[in-house]
This record gives C-alpha cells, structure tokens and sequence, in this order.
C-alpha cells in the first residue's frame, strides 16, 4: 500500500507535458505541485494530528 502511494506521488511530480503549454495559450506555464524531495514531504495520513496541512512542513522539522 506504501509502495503503490509513493509510486503515484512520483507519477505526479513531474513538470506539465509541452502540449498542455501550447493548447492553453501558455497560461499554464508550470506545475503548482510541484515537490522537492527534502524540502516538503509526502503526506502520510495525519488523522491524530491536528494540523491543517502537515505535509508542508520542513523535512529538518522532523
């Protein structure tokens, strides 16, 4: 189930396909989610935690 969850967050960690540049008229220039793999982790589930957005901390706040 890792496995399967970390392949994905690889399969989206890309930048956007040229083509999507051209139909779009280049509004869309880059990919908004975009991740580093120290700076922002994978989300895990952080249902017993109480943050809004735990996966944007710092990988050193860790």
């Amino acid at each position: 189930m890792i496995k399967k969850k970390l392949a994905k967050k690889k399969r989206q960690n890309r930048p956007i396909p040229h083509w999507i540049r051209m139909r779009t008229d280049n509004t869309i220039r880059y990919n908004a989610k975009r991740r580093h793999w120290r700076r922002v982790l994978c989300p895990p589930s952080y249902k017993d935690e109480g943050c809004a957005r735990p996966y944007l901390r710092l990988a050193k706040d860790m």
